[in-house]
């Protein structure tokens, strides 16, 4: 009885083949579904002034922002007179690259401003992220529907915040016992951010303050007409 050799050498470079290209796909599902570490929470402290500091929360994309944004704790913030995180997203009033907004901001806190005023007054830290103002691009600060449908490094600026949120809570844990609801506060554009932000992200929103904005502030419905 005869062994077709040219035959069995086929089946086994066949099989061969086969076993190559099955690893290959395993290796690259693998590859695909695997999700990057994130790095660990970034922060700074800066030194605004001879009598006020604040905390740089710094740019970190593998936890979901590409921006970065400040922490101030006013002066008799205690334990007890924290209970939340008061948000008031940056509106500098003026185009200028992200340099720009990042002077802007700091002067906010710096400054007699409303900003760290309210911060001041309810005791409770405050965090103003650094988002971009460019004229020829989406406008950022009033979250536009142009700003949270655009690509690239402002993709989706409402998702971007709400991951900032959660590191500068989980940052701010260490020192106080805040609540995982924010309180926000806006005026003018950042007023149509917060006022936006509450309907897209409700469920992190503890109360909101909006003023001067650019038509009647919306509210979260279970129903629509």
């Amino acid at each position: 009885m005869s062994t077709n050799k040219p035959y069995i050498l086929g089946m086994k470079r066949l099989l061969l083949l086969t076993l190559v290209l099955f690893t290959c796909m395993i290796v690259l599902l693998s590859c695909a579904t695997t999700e990057k570490p994130k790095e660990e929470i970034k922060v700074e402290e800066v030194k605004l002034s001879n009598y006020k500091t604040a905390i740089k929360l710094i740019r970190n994309p593998s936890r979901g922002y590409n921006y970065d944004g400040y922490i101030y704790i006013p002066p008799l913030t205690t334990l007890d007179s924290a209970t939340h995180l008061l948000v008031i997203p940056n509106n500098s009033g003026k185009d200028g690259d992200i340099s720009f907004q990042d002077k802007k901001v700091r002067e906010v806190i710096m400054s007699n401003s409303w900003e760290a005023r309210i911060a001041a007054g309810i005791r409770c830290p405050l965090f103003i992220p650094v988002f971009p103002r460019d004229g020829g691009g989406p406008y950022y600060h009033d979250m536009t529907y142009e700003a949270i449908t655009s690509v690239g490094m402002g993709r989706r600026i409402d998702i971007q915040l709400v991951n900032m949120i959660k590191d500068v809570l989980e940052y701010l844990d260490s020192r106080f016992e805040l609540s995982n609801k924010v309180l926000l506060a806006g005026a003018s554009a950042s007023g149509d951010f917060v006022s936006r932000f509450t309907v897209l992200h409700p469920e992190i929103v503890k109360a909101v303050v909006t003023g001067l904005n650019s038509g009647i502030p919306m509210a979260p419905a279970t129903r629509y007409k």
